[in-house]
């Protein structure tokens, strides 16, 4: 009885230790009407802009994740359209549509919408 309680706290606690030392992810998912074939690029923030992660749209869908180990602010590019993401363990979600048209407004986005935690939905009203 001693043996098999004791064996249960061990067991326990090794759980607790490898659950304690994994590592975060974040996930980014979209869709994009007409972006077939474009690339979305995640930046390390506005001053660093060191491509982070990016994803080829294919079927109108794209998708990114990757280890964190703290929550950051970074910057998502879709075409000339930028917005900054809070880059957590949330799943984020992007809907974009389409462009604006014309020559100079050819590559914004008619319509980005970013959804997530509760801080990303801050973020979107500052």
């Amino acid at each position: 009885m001693a043996n098999n309680f004791f064996i249960s706290i061990i067991v326990s606690l090794l759980f607790c230790i490898s659950a304690c030392s994994e590592q975060g992810k974040y996930s980014i998912s979209g869709t994009w009407k007409g972006g077939n074939g474009k690339v979305v690029y995640l930046l390390n923030s506005w001053a660093d802009t060191t491509v982070r992660d990016s994803a080829v749209v294919k079927n109108e869908k794209f998708h990114m994740e990757k280890p964190i180990d703290r929550i950051e602010r970074c910057v998502l590019i879709v075409g000339d359209g930028k917005r900054e993401i809070m880059l957590d363990e949330v799943p984020i979600e992007i809907t974009i549509e389409g462009f604006l048209g014309g020559v100079l407004e050819e590559l914004i986005p008619r319509k980005l919408v970013v959804t997530g935690s509760p801080e990303q939905d801050l973020l979107e009203k500052e």
